[in-house]
């Protein structure tokens, strides 16, 4: 008959970024040689009816607790591979949708590349045009310096705007020098022209049409609506609550001033000075329960493992953070159904799966101290002891052999191989309250770690 076979070993460590296919590929096969041995177990074990053979099992072929050893095993090797499972597809997940965003960033800046192209096509044959209407220009007559120019006999220098007027319809020198003459004129008006809005005629040169106010008018504008509100509001700071203005008139409601004793920023409700901010302390209250199997409601008002409990304030003030044997969960807000939901009336922690028989729900809530009640507790890490497969019961010493004592189960947090321990249910306290007990003898090769609240 075959020897009971070993766990499946754990060859892939699960970081924050996804495992390789490979090291999932090594983790499943691990897992498949742990079944197939298994089964193989199994089928030597028993007849073809389904029982053992005769003779082949007797008081020394077995321990107590073998059965309930091999099913928790079974368990808890299934319930490893849903887990690594679900994480994967999480992560999975996020990668598609990494990806989808990834995409849509691209078509945005290929849109944006396609229309800042079709921009630059656009401006390159606005100067091919004017470039070719300057080439057509007749050559200039020669001029002697500080000889002024004059116009074509029988012409009058008006500066009118058209063709034969110069610049890009520009037939003579005269016709360039108007253009020229009309263009600093629209330089001169987009920059200071007061107080309403430019003309229109000098607009024209630029085919520009409607109204339009010059730099300087908006400055002013700008000044005046920004500026004189800034001034009419702030007060210079001060150690003190000003009473006044700067001139001594009324302080106006909204007024703000910055106090130079303590760093605060005051604003003016029209009766008090008041903190525009004011920080306010909190602390994080930290539940632990220990899940039954399917258990889905967590009330946070019950007696967690440590004898804590909480009730959430009635407004929602205070921001709740779950973790599920040591993996955050992702709440459920609006529409979008995730992880878990608050429950504010009840004070309630719902999963959207039920939990697994003895996985810790950890709970932290950030609340106000005053709502908190005083209390103190020490942790105390026991001295490691070495099972045998057949000891149940061993004492609560600390790593210098100093006893201690538990009231209840609840005190302790216990791992077994890694898997957390239901207090009450996989372990108790002795009588004289000196040791723990366990349900089912751990495993000669069993990994036990065990801390303990004072």
């Amino acid at each position: 008959m075959s020897a009971l076979p070993n766990l499946p070993d754990q060859l892939v460590t699960y970081a924050s970024s996804p495992a390789s296919g490979i090291d999932v590929g090594r983790q499943f096969d691990e897992y498949f040689r742990f079944f197939g041995e298994l089964l193989r177990f199994l089928a030597e074990s028993f007849r073809s009816d389904g029982l053992l053979p005769n003779g082949s099992v007797g008081s020394e072929q077995l321990r107590p607790g073998t059965a309930l050893a091999l099913a928790g095993d079974v368990v808890a090797g299934m319930n490893s591979l849903l887990h690594d499972i679900r994480v994967e597809a999480a992560r999975a997940r996020a990668a598609e949708e990494n990806v989808r965003a990834l995409r849509d960033e691209i078509a945005a800046t290929l849109a944006a590349s396609q229309a800042l192209a079709a921009g630059v096509s656009q401006a390159s044959e606005v100067v091919a045009r004017r470039v070719e209407r300057l080439s057509n220009l007749p050559e200039a007559p020669s001029l002697t310096a500080g000889t002024p120019l004059q116009a074509p006999e029988g012409t009058l220098a008006t500066g009118a705007l058209g063709p034969g007027a110069g610049g890009f319809y520009g037939v003579d020198d005269f016709g360039a020098a108007a253009t020229a003459q009309d263009w600093a004129q629209v330089s001169i008006e987009w920059a200071e022209h007061m107080p309403d809005t430019i003309p229109p005629n000098i607009l024209a040169i630029s085919a520009i049409t409607g109204q339009h106010w010059s730099s300087r008018w908006w400055a002013q504008q700008a000044a005046a609506a920004v500026g004189g509100a800034l001034y009419y509001l702030y007060m210079p700071p001060s150690p003190t609550p000003p009473t006044s203005t700067p001139n001594g008139g009324l302080i106006p409601v909204g007024a703000v001033y910055y106090n130079t004793s303590n760093g605060v920023t005051y604003i003016w409700t029209g009766t008090a000075w008041t903190p525009i901010w004011t920080p306010s302390k909190t602390v994080t209250s930290s539940l632990y329960y220990a899940a039954t199997a399917g258990q889905t409601a967590f009330p946070l008002t019950a007696s967690d493992m440590f004898g804590g409990a909480h009730t959430l304030a009635s407004d929602g003030s205070e921001g709740v953070e779950v973790f599920l044997n040591g993996a955050r969960l992702t709440p459920t807000i609006g529409a979008v159904t995730n992880d878990y939901t608050v429950t504010v009336a009840s004070s309630t922690v719902t999963l959207a799966e039920g939990a697994t028989v003895g996985a810790v729900l950890c709970v932290d809530i950030l609340a106000s101290p005053a709502k908190l009640a005083p209390v103190s507790a020490n942790l105390v890490k026991i001295k490691p002891f070495t099972p045998d497969g057949t000891t149940t019961t061993f004492p609560l010493l600390d790593s210098g052999s100093t006893q201690h004592f538990a009231s209840t189960a609840s005190q302790l947090w216990v791992s077994l191989d890694g898997s957390p321990q239901n207090p009450g249910v996989d372990f108790t306290i002795s009588g004289d309250q000196k040791n723990i007990i366990f349900t089912v003898a751990p495993a000669a090769d069993a990994a036990v770690f065990v801390t303990m609240a004072t």
